[in-house]
């Protein structure tokens, strides 16, 4: 099953008319990528609205959209974890988004402990941006990981520019897990060959790019083909836990990644 890590999803494009966000057109874009499922990520926008439109997107299309709920950190401890239940807890959304930049605070903040204890108890990744300095390195996701290596924490993008600093905590902190997207085929490959295959994770970042772009990448760098099965899908399901997996094989054989 091949499944896109990190697909953005901003309910501010559904007030301007804009359909590149559009469940629906997001669906057919995975079609056109021969990509079974997808990771919602939307980081930015206002929590409630951004989270009950990834909600109808998910149910609109159960099995194929899941969503991880958007949560700011900087609105405090008692917010961010009533946003979780609502969503995570009561709403069967598969893991959390984070944004140090937007929140202009520091990924290491203590303002994360309650969010990183919380994406522990309901036993969901938390995806973190990363790439903007000062607030969202790859550095200062790896000192969140040092201080809870139980969690499943996720540095977006593999840093994007940072993409080195990205390899050099994951080489530190063996608990990290990596999306590839907004990354060349360079990039990935160091990636691959320094910190191998089971800590990254296919991500597009569609409509920023297109869907089939990195998945290109990992399906033309030699590789066992285990490993790119675990690139693709296998890894970032493990993270979802067994009952998104049970919801994604209903549409195992029916995709047109199957066709």
């Amino acid at each position: 099953m091949i499944i896109d890590g990190h697909i953005q999803h901003h309910a501010g494009s559904f007030e301007t008319g804009e359909s590149a966000h559009d469940a629906s057109h997001l669906v057919k874009e995975l079609d056109r990528a021969r990509v079974d499922a997808a990771v919602l990520v939307d980081a930015c926008a206002d929590v409630r609205s951004s989270n009950d439109h990834a909600l109808a997107a998910m149910r609109a299309h159960p099995g194929r959209l899941i969503a991880f709920a958007n949560i700011k950190f900087s609105a405090g401890e008692r917010a961010a974890r009533d946003e979780i239940e609502r969503t995570v807890g009561a709403a069967g959304f598969r893991g959390i988004s984070i944004n140090p930049s937007c929140d202009h605070l520091s990924a290491n903040s203590k303002l994360m402990h309650p969010v990183i204890e919380a994406a522990m108890h309901y036993e969901v990744p938390v995806w973190i941006a990363t790439g903007v300095y000062p607030y969202a390195t790859p550095t200062l996701v790896g000192s969140l990981a040092s201080k809870f290596p139980r969690a499943k924490i996720i540095c977006g993008h593999l840093g994007c520019e940072l993409f080195y600093d990205a390899i050099c905590a994951g080489r530190r902190h063996e608990s990290l897990y990596f999306d590839i997207s907004f990354q060349g085929r360079a990039s990935f490959q160091a990636a691959l060959r320094e910190l191998g295959a089971s800590r990254l994770l296919y991500g597009s970042g569609f409509p920023q790019a297109g869907a089939a772009v990195m998945k290109e990448v990992v399906e033309r760098t030699r590789m066992p083909a285990a490993a790119r099965a675990g690139i693709l899908g296998g890894n970032i399901a493990g993270l979802l836990g067994a009952t998104a997996i049970k919801e994604l094989e209903k549409w195992a054989g029916q995709t047109p990644a199957f066709a």
